[in-house]
């Protein structure tokens, strides 16, 4: 309708042009550029243009933590954080710095999807906000406005395909102070200009956020008031591990082809824990490498209460000669109790192990 209703206005503009002799023309024709205007019929809606996209304001801090797969606006006015997934956690490289995947980095730094831009024929990420950034895969110099910015690491593409760029030098480009926090392995930046905000608060609103978001996570489906059925000696049944093996493979875990292991896990029934671990081959420069449990190597244990955890394995699940996940439950201080479920990685199929 109101594009029927736009046109019929701009059909009556030409009967009036029709009308009139040359040298009103030009006046006419400037009268009807207001009308259009005035009319919305050149207006663009700046909404579609940023659907789906979290883009920073300019009064919030952003805070991205080492392997947290979620990276933190702050609003200091009011202590409100809104929580953006990534796809790939940042990760610290040689000699120290910190690297975030392009996308995310820039729209956490206030450029949007369509200003975020990747040459493949030089490798080369581009990202428009108040000055033009360039780096290209491999190569430490950045160009900011075309001019030469020196850096001490290099971009690069991490497993199994992320362009991850040094957060320091882009957020510094884009024009943000950059502080980081080593202890909790954070990196905070806000804009020039900007006074500097309270670190420390910084720090005690995001792990407080990181808290809640663990507890709703434990609150699950009911499952720690869940009673479990025991053998004569107390023993949860091997059987019981792996119910709970398979429920945790239907609803709380997920595979991502690109080798990505999310697990939501609820609460684990009062006196066990999860069972939860990996191992996978894949061939590497021509030979064959296993990667063992590479869950208990980020968090220090295979055994689980309830939580978010998540690894990237180094190859896509298609190549992969073959991997297996082992999920269950285990009863706190009852190591024969073993009942687990294994996923096939390379094939899909599942099989109950004791």
């Amino acid at each position: 309708l109101e594009v029927d209703m736009e046109m019929k206005k701009t059909k009556g503009f030409k009967k009036i042009l029709a009308g009139v002799d040359k040298a009103n023309f030009k006046v006419l024709f400037i009268a009807g550029l207001l009308f259009l205007f005035a009319t919305g019929f050149f207006m663009v809606n700046v909404n579609d243009v940023a659907a789906n996209e979290k883009v920073v304001a300019g009064n919030k801090v952003v805070v991205f933590k080492i392997e947290d797969f979620n990276y933190y606006l702050v609003d200091l006015d009011n202590d409100k954080v809104d929580t953006v997934r990534m796809d790939t956690a940042p990760k610290i490289y040689p000699p120290g710095r910190t690297f975030v995947p392009v996308r995310f980095l820039g729209n956490a730094l206030g450029v949007d999807d369509n200003n975020i831009t990747w040459q493949a024929n030089t490798q080369t990420a581009i990202l428009k906000g108040n000055k033009t950034l360039k780096l290209q895969i491999g190569n430490k110099t950045m160009y900011s406005n075309d001019k030469p910015v020196q850096m001490d690491v290099a971009p690069l593409i991490q497993h199994p395909g992320r362009t991850m760029l040094p957060a320091r030098y882009v957020a510094e480009g884009l024009g943000y102070i950059v502080e980081w926090d080593a202890r909790n392995q954070m990196v905070i930046a806000y804009p020039e200009g900007q006074p500097k905000p309270d670190v420390n608060k910084i720090k005690e609103i995001i792990e407080q956020k990181i808290k809640e978001q663990h507890e709703q996570l434990l609150q699950g489906d009911g499952y720690y008031n869940d009673e479990l059925k025991r053998n004569v000696r107390g023993f949860v049944l091997f059987e019981e591990g792996q119910r709970y093996g398979h429920m945790a493979l239907d609803k709380h875990i997920k595979i991502d082809p690109s080798g990505r292991i999310v697990a939501d896990l609820p609460r684990a029934p009062k006196g066990t824990r999860w069972y939860l671990d990996v191992n996978y081959t894949v061939k590497e420069n021509g030979e064959e490498r296993t990667y063992w449990k590479p869950f208990e190597e980020k968090y220090g244990t295979s055994y689980f209460e309830g939580g978010h955890y998540e690894i990237q394995m180094v190859k896509p699940l298609n190549q992969i000669i073959e991997g297996y996940l082992h999920v269950g439950l285990i009863a706190d201080g009852r190591s024969a109790t073993n009942g687990r479920v294994v996923l096939y990685l390379h094939t899909g199929q599942r099989y109950d192990r004791k």
